[in-house]
């Protein structure tokens, strides 16, 4: 019983610490290099990108394109919803540290790719914007669910 409280306190922890350390983290990343990284590249380069100069917090949109033919993409930074259902899940499977490291490294990981596929998609190969959104939709959030019962199975594994 002691054990289970002591988990709950460290999700609500957990929670708490997400929405008033991180996500306001994230949306500095966003505003502060995200944002002005891409928008640097499009003035240098002269694409047909273009950033909602206007648009504040975790994600914007990105529209490139020839006006009458464009598509939007939309900007999320990551270590969002499914990160924090990862990391509370987690909790109750194992309180290793080098697990919580593996999957904040993991988003560590697609938050720099992601912004380098951005960057090239601002400047110089619009389509990397399609894989960009691939990572930000299904990719990211798939692996991110997929980690506890894989951890689960691994660490079960091991102790046989």
């Amino acid at each position: 019983m002691k054990a289970i409280l002591l988990k709950i306190l460290v999700a609500v922890l957990i929670v708490i610490a997400y929405f008033q350390l991180w996500r306001p983290l994230r949306v500095i990343t966003a505003d502060e290099i995200v944002k002005p990284v891409c928008q640097t590249v499009i003035s240098n380069t002269q694409s047909n990108v273009r950033i909602d100069p206007d648009a504040a917090g975790v994600y914007f949109a990105i529209q490139f394109g020839e006006q009458e033919n464009s598509s939007t993409i939309y900007y999320r930074i990551q270590g969002g919803f499914f990160f924090l259902v990862a990391i509370i899940s987690l909790v109750f499977v194992t309180f290793e540290v080098k697990y919580y490291l593996y999957l904040i490294g993991f988003h560590i990981l697609s938050f720099l790719l992601i912004l380098l596929l951005l960057i090239i998609g601002c400047g110089y190969f619009s389509n990397s914007f399609y894989l960009a959104d691939f990572l930000i939709s299904y990719l990211v959030p798939v692996l991110s669910m997929a980690y506890i019962p894989w951890l689960i199975y691994y660490l079960r594994k091991t102790k046989h």
